[in-house]
């Protein structure tokens, strides 16, 4: 259950700190991008710790298949969020750009992953996509 309990909490907190900053307008876009890149890696790395404990047999399915459906949905929002960025110069776009495929791979592997859990499929792959995922996200945050 503390699995749960951790990545719960923790990921509505982001989304409403990275929410009121893009509202406010205080955020720079390498800010809001080194956010974005920052949740993605927090959300690729629950998942990969609930399957990692499901592999173990401390987390049943319904857990990690929890744990999965909140990283999808924080590595979308971060998705949606660098997408609506409007960078001011070709490198701050290259930086967006970089950080919209990071996201987008990562939140084909979660989805991946959950689709095989939910499919009683082998799940040893899934834990290298996951690594590698978050490996992209770190370095499209630069």
């Amino acid at each position: 259950m503390r699995v749960q309990s951790v990545c719960v909490r923790k990921i509505p907190g982001f989304a409403i700190v990275l929410t009121a900053a893009l509202l406010s307008g205080c955020a720079a876009t390498s800010d809001t991008l080194r956010d974005a890149s920052e949740a993605g890696v927090s959300a690729v790395g629950s998942s990969s710790l609930a399957l990692e404990l499901h592999a173990d047999g401390q987390a049943l399915t319904p857990l990690t298949d929890t744990v999965l459906a909140d990283a999808i949905t924080e590595l979308t929002d971060a998705s949606l969020t660098v997408v609506e960025l409007t960078p001011a110069t070709a490198s701050e776009e290259q930086q967006r750009d970089d950080v919209e495929q990071a996201l987008r791979e990562a939140l084909d592997a979660v989805t991946g992953a959950r689709a095989a859990l939910a499919q009683g499929g082998a799940m040893s792959d899934w834990p290298a996509e996951l690594d590698a995922a978050r490996a992209d996200l770190e370095e499209a945050a630069g």
